[in-house]
């Protein structure tokens, strides 16, 4: 950048200052500040909204050149849609042009710590990272991994689902007492699909452009609940409490909802999760599934919504227990991701059969499950003295034999011998792998305030 600094304030960046990756320099009109165009492709350097500090980024969409008074040159009406590189997506957004510069590794090592610490070779020698100690550190912490080493089936498929959903314009919702950013593209209909900003009721979850549509629409709502038989309502437990969790229980009620009974919903259910999900591909053809909506119950009688997960209802030929599943922002750290798979075990144990996650598992539901399924086999070997086989595991659990072997190998805690999988592991094993899990903070179902009876549904017709 000859020796020229960028201002994370004003975006503004010399004159003088060399394209080493974005567009050529263009002539521009009178009045207005000297910046080439960017188009889509180019790299850029953007002042990112969650550091309000400038990163190397990819131009994947530009609107707003025929705008404003300078065109394409605007500082105020052109924005650029940024994917920061090395980041999830759930963090791309739209920049405003003035907070853009073009992207040179000098600039970006001026203007990056990050960038300037590994231009000087830090972080490297003993302490730099293995392909497969990266590959772990991206499913714990959920970084997007490289798409080079997917399968190439999954790199096709990938890059179709990028290309389908790379531009996120609805940036903000309301939601209740909430007001939230999203995370990726939801495919909402045009005239609310490229709105920045929408209205959802709590409630119904239908979504609106205006405030006032979302009031009018409170008003005349009679049912406040979602519209499904409550399973569940689980009674709200001080800290300390068993099953309880380290922060307490608060009160939990579960209603299970047929897709094909309550179409639209569950059609805005899935639009509205697709705003935190990445890869969520159900949206409209509900009718084959049941939704099981978790709510936390307020001192004033309301239902507030907390997350849900899905499953196919009626297939003989699968075990899966759950399709989809999220907590919401506004509800996470809480453990009610593990609460929700949990709940969805003891739907398979009532049914009499085992049961597993649909696949494939996403890097974070792979994290998920692994540490719940550990926990879960952990804790079941330490209560049982003496001998145990992995059926008997299975069978207790309603977890699928291959999951439970799965887990135990990843624990060290099976040997294969005579053609089969058996359970290899002392008692003082299982007690330090105990001590290792710590205490059982999660909340836990209370079994007796559910009250369901497995059925048959009528066969979907559409």
């Amino acid at each position: 950048m000859g020796g020229k600094s960028f201002s994370a304030a004003t975006g503004e960046v010399a004159p003088a200052a060399a394209a080493a990756g974005g567009a050529a320099a263009v002539p521009v009109p009178d009045g207005v500040f000297t910046k080439p165009p960017f188009v889509v492709g180019n790299k850029l350097l953007a002042v990112a909204s969650f550091d309000q500090r400038p990163h190397a980024a990819t131009v994947v969409a530009v609107r707003g050149e025929d705008e404003g008074p300078g065109g394409a040159f605007d500082e105020d009406a052109v924005y650029y849609y940024c994917h920061y590189v090395g980041h999830d997506r759930r963090l791309d957004e739209w920049v405003r042009r003035r907070q853009c510069q073009m992207y040179s590794a000098s600039a970006e090592q001026e203007v990056s710590p990050r960038a300037a610490a590994e231009g000087k070779g830090e972080g490297t020698g003993a302490r730099r990272a293995t392909r497969n100690l990266k590959r772990r550190y991206e499913q714990i912490h959920n970084v997007a991994g490289n798409l080079e080493d997917l399968p190439e089936i999954d790199q096709k498929l990938e890059k179709e689902h990028e290309e389908n959903t790379k531009v996120k314009y609805i940036q903000t919702i309301h939601f209740g007492r909430f007001e939230l950013d999203t995370w990726y593209y939801s495919p909402y209909p045009a005239e609310y699909g490229q709105a920045s900003h929408l209205y959802v009721c709590e409630h119904s979850l239908k979504y609106f452009k205006h405030r006032q549509s979302l009031l009018a629409h409170r008003e005349r709502l009679l049912i406040r609940n979602p519209p499904g038989d409550e399973i569940y309502r689980g009674e709200a437990l001080p800290p300390g409490a068993p099953g309880a969790g380290k922060y307490g229980a608060p009160a939990i009620s579960m209603f299970e909802v047929d897709g094909a009974r309550a179409k639209l919903y569950c059609q805005n259910l899935c639009l509205f999760a697709k705003l935190f999900l990445d890869h969520k591909t159900l949206y409209f053809d509900v009718e084959p599934f049941l939704f099981y909506v978790m709510c936390e119950r307020t001192p004033e009688g309301e239902y507030e919504l907390a997350g849900y997960f899905s499953k196919e209802k009626n297939n003989p030929l699968n075990e899966n227990n759950l399709a989809c599943i999220l907590a919401l922002p506004t509800h996470q750290r809480k453990g009610y991701g593990s609460f929700l798979i949990s709940f969805s075990y003891e739907l398979s144990r009532c049914e009499g059969k085992v049961g597993t996650p649909e696949r494939p598992l996403s890097d974070l539901g792979k994290v998920s499950y692994r540490s719940f399924w550990r926990k879960r086999v952990i804790r079941h070997l330490a209560s049982n003295k003496g001998s145990i086989s992995i059926q008997e595991v299975a069978e207790t659990l309603a977890m699928l034999p291959d999951d439970v072997v799965e887990t135990l190998q990843d624990l060290g805690l099976v040997s294969y011998w005579r053609g089969q999988h058996i359970v290899n592991a002392t008692s003082k094993v299982i007690e330090e792998h105990c001590k290792l899990l710590g205490e059982d903070n999660s909340i836990q179902v209370q079994q007796d305030r559910l009250i369901w009876t497995p059925r048959m549904w009528p066969p979907n017709n559409n």
